[in-house]
């Protein structure tokens, strides 16, 4: 895969806080959006540990998530957004019920420059592969005629004190 992080790099602001908040930060933007289309948005938060994220990027990463599931789908629809725990891991999840990925590219939506929306650029998902692995985390999906879910995993932090050893990974420009 062409590399992409001079696309989005910046210095990292990584801070220990709750993906709740993040999402929340978020909500009525969203809501909004959705509501402007007659989708419904849903809002599950387990109670789980704190992350050491940037919060900026987090906040890219739902957006971006959150506009795929929203263009994917017609008017009405649903998509849901979900904070749990996750063994030693906090799972932010986004999915909706549009058509799914497309299998003849659904081995290489992460690939910079590679779309099947009209008029769009193919970063999105590449730009957020690379802040999730920025932050310490790693992705997945699944995807059918039923609609997408993307997992996004984080390390938990629990001890609030002191922050985790990779804090600073990423945060010098190269």
């Amino acid at each position: 895969a062409a590399d992409i992080r001079h696309l989005s790099h910046r210095p990292q602001n990584r801070t220990i806080t709750y993906l709740q908040e993040i999402v929340d930060s978020l909500r009525s933007i969203m809501i909004q959006h959705a509501a402007s289309r007659l989708m419904e948005i849903d809002f599950h938060y387990d109670d789980t540990p704190a992350v050491c994220v940037d919060e900026n990027d987090i906040r890219q990463i739902v957006l971006n998530l959150f506009k795929n599931a929203y263009e994917s789908m017609e008017i009405g629809g649903r998509i849901a957004i979900g904070i749990f725990r996750s063994s030693s891991e906090v799972l932010l999840t986004v999915r909706d019920q549009g058509p799914g990925i497309h299998p003849s590219v659904a081995h290489q939506i992460c690939t910079p420059y590679i779309t099947t929306k009209e008029g769009g650029t193919g970063l999105g998902l590449p730009i957020c592969l690379e802040k999730v692995e920025a932050n310490g985390g790693r992705i997945n999906w699944e995807s059918g005629s039923s609609g997408t879910c993307f997992y996004i995993y984080f390390p938990a932090h629990t001890d609030l004190n002191n922050p985790p050893d990779d804090i600073f990974r990423g945060s010098e420009p190269e």
